[in-house]
């Protein structure tokens, strides 16, 4: 079973990068529903076992820090 992922390699490269705190992304995407996670992580989930899933504020605070996160990393990585 094929898992949805997020659309651009540079996006979920940066993501990933960013999200371990490491300069080599992995080699595979992570599933739709775990980046989704760590959008909303950037934008301000605590994920605490209560929390619940993310809401649409924070996922919109995420994917707008993730615009600049893309940015930055393409930047400083053009071969990813």
């Amino acid at each position: 079973m094929d898992h949805a992922r997020l659309p651009e390699p540079h996006e979920w490269k940066a993501l990933c990068a960013y999200h371990d705190k490491t300069l080599n992304p992995p080699e595979e995407p992570p599933p739709l529903g775990v980046a989704m996670r760590m959008v909303a992580k950037i934008g301000g989930f605590l994920g605490r076992k209560s929390d619940g899933h993310p809401g649409a504020d924070v996922l919109w605070r995420g994917l707008d820090k993730l615009s600049v996160i893309t940015e930055a990393f393409q930047v400083f990585h053009p071969a990813f």
